[in-house]
């Protein structure tokens, strides 16, 4: 057993019951058996039917913010930590606690992109299983260094549009050396998201190609494209807009790469601050667990 569904959506369930032996081995091809059992063992230990949402109204209470109403299928992670940074902008907590929650509805599902391209609502939920694939295995699951990121600049945009946030930083008076700091983790935060994303997507065809799915990938083999943004500071930011971040990657390589980022993520920037925030999360020590105990009292 590698995917598994907790929720209650009837035509869900029925696609999933039709094809699950056929993904369960082509996750065992893709990841190997080790990697494909602790995924396993994962969604057993920390997944149950408290962990699946068919309206926004649960998953608002624990993320303590409103989810807008087309909101397409997602998975969300959890943490209670304090995410609070040293004088070098280093994580001062070593040990961080995290959770996963997914809210999976057919709205969610005609809001999301695999709408676009089937019909079969599986298809949208193997594209957030596949996040919490990326999830269970990373070391340090990038999900909580994107949340961690938007956490230090709080953008009103998530995922984060960098073109918006500099608007958004220029309404407030800060010092220039704080502007360029924020800049510096809103840009990366925004390249972080659309690499995962992609990778995730690239993901997803390896999988429902094996069930008949076609997921269009019209970025791969794209020449990188990059924007450069005049900041209020007087800098120039340049941060990647489009294109294919992997392209002179195998598929495979590139799940290989997400899976293991630590050895190969290092982020080109000339602020310091990001650069250190990344070095410092490659030392946590990250625990999953149920999103009930996360958030219990006390």
């Amino acid at each position: 057993m590698v995917i598994v569904y907790y929720g209650r959506l009837e035509q869900l369930t029925k696609e999933l019951e039709e094809t699950r032996d056929t993904l369960n081995h082509r996750y065992i091809k893709i990841l190997g058996q080790e990697r494909a059992n602790k995924v396993t063992d994962t969604a057993k230990r920390i997944l149950g039917p408290e962990s699946f949402f068919e309206t926004t109204n649960v998953l608002n209470s624990y993320l303590g913010y409103k989810l807008p109403p087309n909101t397409p299928n997602k998975m969300g992670l959890f943490t209670r930590a304090s995410l609070e940074l040293d004088s070098r902008d280093r994580l001062k907590d070593r040990k961080i606690r995290t959770s996963i929650g997914f809210y999976i509805s057919e709205n969610g599902f005609q809001y999301g992109s695999s709408s676009k391209f089937t019909e079969r609502m599986i298809a949208s939920y193997v594209h957030e299983f596949n996040h919490f694939v990326y999830y269970a295995l990373q070391r340090v699951p990038l999900e909580l260094v994107s949340f961690i990121l938007f956490d230090k600049i709080q953008a009103r945009k998530q995922p984060i549009d960098i073109g918006d946030y500099v608007a958004q930083i220029e309404e407030v008076d800060l010092p220039h050396e704080e502007i360029f700091k924020r800049l510096g983790f809103a840009a990366f935060s925004q390249v972080l998201h659309d690499s995962l994303e992609q990778a995730t997507r690239v993901l997803d065809k390896m999988i429902l190609e094996s069930i008949g799915i076609n997921v269009p990938l019209e970025w791969r083999g794209m020449e990188r494209l990059y924007q450069d943004i005049q900041l209020p500071t007087g800098q120039i930011l340049r941060t990647g807009v489009g294109g294919d971040p992997f392209k002179n990657l195998e598929d495979k390589e590139i799940i290989e790469q997400l899976l293991e980022w630590e050895k190969y993520l290092n982020p080109v920037t000339r602020v310091s601050s990001v650069h250190n925030l990344v070095e410092s999360l490659k030392g946590i020590k990250v625990s999953r667990v149920p999103l009930q105990e996360l958030f219990k009292v006390k």
